[in-house]
Formats: C-alpha cells, structure tokens, sequence
C-alpha cells in the first residue's frame, strides 16, 4: 500500500511541482495503516490546502471526526480511499 501512496504522491508532484513524496513518506512510514491525520498532515499527503480539506470535511464530502468537539481527524485509510474514488480515466 505504501508504493500506491508513492505512485499517487509522484503523480501529484508532476502537477503541481512541488516535492510532497518526501513529506508523505514520513508521516506514512512511522504509522500503521489506521492513523488519525491532522488536517495539516492530510493536507501534506493530499497536496491539497488546509482550507480545502476543511471545506470537504464541512460539506460531508471527506469523512472526518471531530475530536473533543474541536479538533478535526482524519482517517488515513478513508483520505486514500477518497482520493482515489475522485480518480479521472484518461480517454
């Protein structure tokens, strides 16, 4: 699972230019697979802004818990899955 997450991350980093593979290695590596992300983490991994994340948490979009009634977290497991459910074919 851990080359999938590379594979999406490579594809990421040819549109956007940045480098976010080195970043997402090193939040994925030190976990297992059911890992509780902040919204900062998920936003590393996504290669998408914090305020993005928030939005499609708010409109249900992407599962999110709240934790204590404030924080927001993210299971690993359901981000990876969302971002391959909103994968385009080529044609």
């Amino acid at each position: 699972m851990l080359i999938e997450r590379k594979n999406i991350m490579a594809k990421d980093t040819s549109k956007t230019g940045k480098n976010h593979e080195a970043a997402a290695a090193n939040i994925t590596a030190a976990a297992g697979p059911d890992r509780w992300l902040t919204i900062k983490e998920a936003a590393e991994i996504s290669a998408l802004k914090e305020n993005t994340l928030y939005c499609l948490c708010l409109k249900r979009a992407l599962p999110s818990y709240k934790i204590a009634g404030k924080m927001r977290r993210i299971k690993e497991t359901d981000l990876i899955k969302w971002m391959e459910s909103c994968r385009v074919e080529a044609r």
